[in-house]
């Protein structure tokens, strides 16, 4: 669902004129200017900085004035997006009744847990699986 949210946002700064810069290393953002000094040596001035960098971000230990642990959990979620038509194609009466409703469903147990929640207007479904 990443994908979508990146989609609505490129789209946007795209109708707004903004200058996009990929594939860049900061050296430092300056959040009073706001500036961005890249490793190049080039820096640029902008009205807003969005700083996507990442697991381990720089932009981020730059706001919070620290580096912040990062703690291994050994969790994984496991995800899948599955369009309504599949869901139907199997035939099962709970999973119609499921996906008849815009809602969120969880089903919570010891240790584990799963949710599923429509997107894209009720056309695909998220299923996530911890």
């Amino acid at each position: 669902m990443r994908n979508y949210l990146h989609r609505v946002l490129l789209d946007e700064v795209r109708r707004l004129g903004a200058t996009i810069r990929l594939n860049r290393d900061i050296v430092k953002v300056d959040y009073d200017e706001p500036s961005v000094l890249f490793a190049s040596g080039e820096q640029i001035r902008a009205d807003v900085v969005v700083g996507a960098d990442g697991f381990r971000s720089m932009v981020r230990g730059q706001l919070l004035g620290y580096e912040a642990d990062i703690t291994e959990t050994g969790d994984l979620a496991y995800r899948a997006v599955l369009s309504s038509d599949s869901i139907k194609t199997l035939n099962e009466r709970p999973l119609d009744a499921l996906i008849k409703e815009a809602a969120i469903t969880s089903w919570l147990g010891p240790e584990k847990h799963a949710v599923l929640y429509p997107v894209r207007g009720q056309r695909e479904w998220n299923l996530v699986l911890l």
